[in-house]
């Protein structure tokens, strides 16, 4: 998965929000490569679940409880 320019600099800007206490914005990091997008949807369609779109957006709430919370 290609992370854009400015993925770190996304992610850690959320994380440090989400350590305020601040409500943060999804950010889009980066792109599945066309091999990854389509093993997931070819996965996701025998599921019978909607594809999923090729960006890759964060915004690290889940990641932020579950790793500095606990």
């Amino acid at each position: 998965m290609p992370l854009s320019k400015w993925a770190l600099a996304l992610i850690r800007a959320n994380l440090e929000e989400l350590q305020k206490g601040n409500r943060v914005r999804l950010v889009a990091i980066g792109t599945l490569t066309d091999v990854q997008l389509d093993a997931i949807n070819q996965e996701r369609k025998t599921l019978a679940h909607p594809p999923i779109a090729v960006e890759v957006v964060f915004i690290g709430r889940h990641i932020y409880e579950s790793r500095v919370v606990t």
